[in-house]
């Protein structure tokens, strides 16, 4: 295996290393291969070292299937006819069951290399799976003609029929193509509800047209026509940003007679800092670093493009000092998250430099907590689970959401006691990473995991259509209750008659093993009106992480890191208050250097500010 690639070029990973990471890694350990040769490598290319691979793995199988069938005959010569057919049979089954799962694998293995990235079948799956289910072409064609989904044919009959979904017998006359079965509805198109009008905060510049001095006195009596409208025409225009010099030139009074007494006058802006670079583009640095994914060199070529060549250095201090402003706010803000009865959370890695590693390098945590709308940021040196212990337990007894990591339910020292990251009776569980297996099992052409991807369908269309409605937490409950609760049983029914029939380690073997492991903390989600049913809160709030992520690569040290989270927490809470991220980042950098108070920081938490801008 190849010696890793040095960090300026290094692939950033995710919470779990990306598919295409993955893929490459595991292609260079199965066929000795270098990066140079396998990124150059066609996708046919790869499909014959992948059948290669196959065919070897099958001899290797059929080695160990012929040992075994020899033992069996010589104990069937022996005498022993039942215990050597029962190792003849036991071993058939053995064969059977690694070949499935070196098909899955190679399938899954061949997908996540040159293989959409979504979870979402496209309409080349669809097709084939409506025609493996019996369906008929004419009839899917039709369907896509009108823009509508055809419904798959369910290839076991349910001991109940379902909610909102036909019978099996509408379904069966629309697989055969019957001429009575009624049209699917054709979607009608949205009206039109005009242009998205600008923010108020645009500047308008308004050229005032007059009607030509020859044409204002009426053709027919001469009299002058006076005005009764105007016609307005609007065209957006980007005007570029521009760097201003702001220069004080203060007045110096002196005596000209004794000339002892001299007086400078004040300064207009006095600045605890002195600094000579001004909050403005301090807040561009941050703004654009955290909200844009633009690192810092890439900031200072545009500066430079504006006239000014400012030195790398200039530019890192303007960064750190901004920053550091930031981070009591920062402080505050998930405080007053990790407070919360509720709360969801989940990580990513981010490299870290440090010169005194072999490496010179290591992988630290970016973790998100999300509650009630607000996301906070926060940095730990590992993904060890006594890393994050201290925020965690700031609500010991709130509810927490989180994905399948094992830190969360292992006990660790803490001051003295023996505690966990989340209590057992307080975790809540995620229907995404649950569904995303039975995605792969359908995937992977196991078409039985098309029942409970239903199910979650229905599911998520309940969630959906009670968010559109905009239901009060007790009114999504009562929802729930009538509509969710019945398809949570369903699908509990379905995984209780799959567990123990399915090989464990197939796609869909996994899929419902993990599914029951996961049953009662999802199931918890549907206890309260203002549980989500997944965790994608703060999977969502990470993907900021990540996009920045690929383009800086990594973090100068742990204070630089912990330093970045609170920026992030500031420019997405910003985002998320619905204010413009760099008019609030520049306006608190303004207060703060100007000798704000450390009493009075919670007031310049994103909420709190765009309240106080609203009452002005």
């Amino acid at each position: 295996m190849t010696n890793p690639k040095p960090e300026s070029t290094t692939l950033p990973e995710t919470e779990a290393p990306s598919v295409t990471a993955r893929s490459k890694r595991t292609a260079l350990e199965l066929f000795g291969l270098s990066r140079a040769e396998l990124d150059a490598m066609g996708e046919e290319r790869f499909e014959e070292l992948l059948a290669e691979a196959f065919e070897r793995e099958v001899a290797k199988r059929m080695t160990h299937f012929d040992v075994a069938m020899d033992a069996a005959k010589r104990m069937i010569e022996a005498g022993s006819t039942d215990a050597g057919l029962g190792l003849l049979r036991a071993a058939a089954v053995n064969l059977s069951n690694e070949g499935v799962q070196q098909r899955d694998v190679s399938r899954r293995f061949a997908r996540m290399l040159f293989g959409p990235r979504s979870e979402r079948l496209d309409g080349a799956e669809l097709r084939q799976l409506f025609l493996a289910f019996g369906g008929q072409e004419s009839v899917f064609d039709a369907a896509q003609a009108e823009g509508t989904t055809p419904v798959i044919p369910v290839p076991e009959a349910p001991t109940e029929p379902l909610a909102d979904v036909d019978p099996p017998a509408d379904r069966a006359s629309l697989a055969a193509g019957d001429a009575a079965a009624p049209a699917p509805a054709k979607k009608k198109r949205p009206n039109h509800h005009g242009r998205r009008p600008l923010a108020a905060s645009c500047e308008i510049l308004e050229t005032r047209v007059p009607v030509p001095e020859d044409e204002r006195a009426c053709a027919l009596c001469g009299k002058d026509k006076p005005c009764i409208r105007h016609v307005r025409h609007e065209r957006i225009d980007y005007v570029a940003a521009r760097l201003v010099r702001h220069v004080e030139i203060r007045e110096v009074l002196a005596c000209a007679g004794c000339r002892k007494d001299v007086v400078t006058a004040p300064r207009c802006e006095p600045s605890a800092s002195r600094r000579r670079i001004g909050t403005g583009i301090v807040a561009d640095l941050i703004v654009e670093k955290c909200s844009e994914a633009q690192p810092l060199h890439r900031e200072r070529a545009r500066y430079q493009r504006m006239g000014w060549d400012a030195p790398a250095s200039t530019i890192d201090s303007a960064w750190r000092w901004g920053t550091e402003l930031l981070v009591p706010i920062a402080d505050v803000v998930r405080g007053e998250i990790l407070a919360h009865d509720y709360v969801c959370a989940d990580s990513t890695p981010l490299t870290i430099l440090d010169s005194k590693r072999p490496s010179g390098r290591f992988k630290g945590q970016v973790w998100a907590f999300v509650a009630q709308g607000d996301v906070a940021f926060e940095f730990s040196k590992s993904w060890a689970a006594d890393q994050i212990v201290d925020s965690f337990l700031v609500c010991p007894d709130g509810y927490k959401q989180v994905d399948d990591y094992k830190g969360y339910v292992s006990d660790l020292e803490h001051h003295g006691k023996t505690v966990r990251l989340v209590q057992p009776e307080r975790r809540l569980g995620c229907g995404m990473h649950i569904r995303r297996r039975f995605v792969e099992a359908a995937v992977a052409r196991d078409m039985r995991a098309v029942r409970p991807l239903e199910l979650f369908s229905q599911l998520y269309a309940i969630e959906a259509d009670a968010k559109a409605r905009g239901l009060s937490h007790d009114e999504r409950l009562a929802l729930r209750t009538r509509s969710s609760l019945p398809i949570l049983a369903k699908l509990r029914d379905w995984l209780d008659r799959h567990l123990g029939v399915l090989a464990p380690k197939t796609p869909l073997g996994s899929a419902v093993g993990y599914a029951h492991q996961q049953w009662v903390f999802f199931k918890r989600c549907f206890s309260r009106g203002d549980f989500e049913i997944d965790n994608g809160a703060p999977e969502r709030e990470i993907r900021t992480i990540a996009i920045g992520r690929r383009n800086y690569l990594f973090s100068g040290s742990v204070d630089a890191a912990s330093r970045l989270c609170a920026a992030y927490t500031l420019v997405v809470g910003a985002k998320r208050a619905g204010i413009d991220p760099f008019v609030y980042v520049k306006d608190v950098l303004d207060k703060l250097d100007g000798g704000w108070t450390i009493n009075r920081v919670a007031e310049l938490t994103p909420r709190r500010w765009a309240a106080a801008q609203s009452a002005q």
